[in-house]
């Protein structure tokens, strides 16, 4: 569906996203920043299927704790 276009490759940049910060790529990571907000500048949760919405929050949480751990590990190596 066209409605759920944003949500969809908003979803395909969030795999993207953990993909990079799995493989320790942060510079990558970094760089889908960008088109991340755009993403969710043309993103309408309104008008999104829920399963999607659920799918966009389950991701985003998951690469949110994958950010927190790598910049976790950061300060533990700077303590060093």
């Amino acid at each position: 569906m066209l409605r759920n276009s944003a949500g969809r490759s908003l979803l395909k940049l969030l795999d993207e996203e953990r993909r990079a910060l799995l493989a320790g790529d942060i510079a990558r990571a970094a760089k889908l920043a960008g088109r991340k907000a755009a993403l969710l500048d043309a993103f309408d949760p309104e008008t999104t299927d829920r399963a999607i919405l659920t799918q966009i929050g389950t991701r985003a949480s998951y690469n949110h704790g994958l950010l927190d751990a790598a910049r976790r590990g950061i300060e533990a190596a700077r303590e060093r």
